[in-house]
């Protein structure tokens, strides 16, 4: 067995062992490597067993940048940690993790983190600890989504140039408020990235009387049962407003009626629907300071607690400190409740 990074005539190999070991289908991780603007040979680090020529195990490292307490900091996320039935209990995964976090502190990352759920336990073992995302979810009447026509709203147009620059800016003013956001200052990253992971889920509205001018931005997913918000941002003036939950309304009724018609849903099916958005978006909105976290006032809102993102300090720096203090600073509180947490992260970011 031999410990390396893959090498470039290995990729189609290592697209091949993570269909084998994964449910996911071989083309999802084409795409990851393929639209990634930092994908780099030398992350893919793998166990290699030279007498089958085969990868036993492997897991790559996703570099990116992300905000905390209005800083940016750099991040190594750990993803596709894979190894083959035959290959398991044998410690190989572990030895890969911990290659990893050197490489990462030698490299001046400063921070780790990773998803997982049923794994959770296994990466606290090894250091890491969660921070809590809270999801707020509301029932809506079909109808009231129906009988809405907000106008200036189209289609997002990640090959414009102009639009790009515009999300690049109006994204980092808004995600910086929080803890956690990737972030997106390579114009490569939402030409090629962002353009996959949103598909046509993507939506904009413009200023009255100019279609260029990007007012807000959201992305909409349906995943059978749920519309879910995988990623919202608006310019400074409608943030300024009632933070931005004006525009993201509109953008909700644009982007799930497009569903709709685009997967042949059923409008008798739909006497409600289930949206569900991230719990950090919303609250403390009011002007008097009373707490308000629903998108729509008039609709009681449930909340999830999701506790699948774990994080760990790599590289001691004065301003994070430990991991511990991390977490901490992180949500903001001890134990944060949900209109106390600051911890955010966009879904179609996930690596």
């Amino acid at each position: 067995m031999e410990i390396r990074c893959l090498k470039e005539g290995e990729i189609e190999q290592w697209f091949d062992h993570l269909s084998f070991v994964f449910p996911t289908p071989r083309d999802y991780f084409v795409k990851h490597w393929a639209h990634d603007p930092t994908s780099d040979y030398k992350d893919i680090l793998v166990v290699y067993d030279k007498e089958k020529g085969q990868i036993a195990s492997t897991m790559r490292i996703f570099r990116r940048g992300f905000y905390m307490s209005g800083n940016t900091y750099l991040t190594g996320g750990i993803g596709e940690v894979s190894t083959k039935p035959e290959y398991r209990s044998q410690g190989h995964a572990a030895k890969l993790i911990n290659w990893a976090v050197d490489i990462m502190r030698e490299g001046g990352v400063h921070v780790s983190t990773l998803s997982a759920s049923k794994a959770r336990p296994y990466y606290e073992q090894l250091g890491w600890k969660v921070i809590p995302k809270f999801w707020s979810e509301q029932t809506i009447p079909f109808s009231q989504i129906e009988s809405s026509s907000p106008q200036h709203i189209r289609h997002a147009d990640f090959s414009s140039a102009d639009e790009v620059k515009q999300f690049v800016h109006m994204h980092a003013t808004y995600s910086s408020r929080f803890n956690g956001p990737i972030v997106r200052s390579d114009p490569r990253y939402w030409s090629d990235w962002l353009k996959v992971e949103c598909g046509e889920g993507a939506f904009v509205m413009t200023a009255d009387g100019d279609d260029t001018k990007i007012v807000g931005f959201t992305c909409v997913g349906y995943d059978g049962k749920v519309f879910v918000v995988k990623d919202f941002f608006v310019d400074e003036s409608n943030y300024g407003k009632d933070k931005g939950l004006a525009v993201l309304r509109n953008l909700v009724v644009c982007a799930v009626k497009d569903i709709c018609t685009k997967q042949s849903l059923p409008q008798e099916a739909h006497s409600s629907i289930d949206l569900k958005f991230p719990s950090c978006i919303t609250v403390n909105m009011t002007s008097s300071g009373d707490t308000n976290d629903r998108l729509y006032s008039e609709y009681d809102v449930r909340i999830q607690k999701q506790e699948s993102f774990l994080y760990r300090v790599v590289a001691q720096d004065e301003k994070l400190g430990d991991t511990d203090k991390f977490v901490k600073d992180m949500c903001g509180k001890d134990i944060p409740y949900h209109s106390e947490c600051r911890h955010a992260f966009w879904d179609v970011d996930k690596f």
